[in-house]
């Protein structure tokens, strides 16, 4: 896998951080400055933001839409139609269905309580 990969490891080492338990928007409110870091570790490509449910998608878009990268973010989900992808908006927040077959920088949001 590593002769095959894009991700330049040495110039941007990549880390974990595990966040449990935490209520969705506290999830959103930690993702903001990872979604920083991913845009400048992968200029031009697609960051998915995938929520397991549709009804947190809308959710997560509209709080992310208030944030530092609010002007990078676009939605997609079955229920609008899907849209062209807009390349001056590279995150793109949908669910986990929709997001299927689909590789790029992902983060994951859990279901939790509000």
């Amino acid at each position: 896998m590593l002769e095959t990969c894009n991700y330049d490891e040495s110039t941007y080492p990549s880390t974990v951080r595990r966040l449990g338990g935490l209520a969705l928007s506290d999830q959103i409110a930690a993702a903001v400055p990872e979604l920083e870091t991913q845009l400048v570790a992968y200029p031009n490509e697609w960051i998915g933001v995938l929520a397991p449910l549709k009804v947190d998608v809308g959710r997560v878009f509209e709080a992310l839409s208030d944030t530092a990268v609010g002007d990078k973010v676009q939605l997609q989900r079955y229920e609008d139609g899907y849209d062209t992808l807009d390349r001056e908006k590279p995150i793109i927040v949908t669910t986990m269905h929709s997001a299927k077959g689909w590789s790029s920088g992902q983060r994951i949001f859990s279901r939790s309580t509000p």
